[in-house]
C-alpha cells in the first residue's frame, strides 16, 4: 500500500507501525517483531521513498534507536 500512497502523494509520507501484530501471553499484551527486524523494514520504507518513520504499539526505544542506526 505504501507503493500506491507514494504514487499519488504531493506531500512527505509517513509511517508509523506497531512492532508486529498483537498477542495476548501470560496476560499481557505483547508483539512479536524484534528491533531488527523492525528497523530492516524501515529501511525498506524509506528506500521506497517514506520520509517519516516512527512506531506505535510495541515500539520501544531500542526499536527507534535500531531504525537510526
Amino acid at each position: 500500500i505504501v507503493e500506491e500512497i507514494l504514487k499519488y502523494s504531493s506531500v512527505p509520507v509517513m509511517i508509523q507501525p506497531n512492532a508486529g501484530l498483537p498477542e495476548i501471553c501470560c496476560g499481557e499484551t505483547v508483539f512479536g517483531v524484534l528491533p531488527e527486524e523492525f528497523a530492516d523494514y524501515m529501511g525498506k520504507m524509506a528506500e521506497k521513498g517514506v520520509t517519516i518513520l516512527g512506531g506505535c504499539c510495541g515500539t520501544k526505544p531500542e526499536y527507534i534507536k535500531a531504525v537510526v542506526e
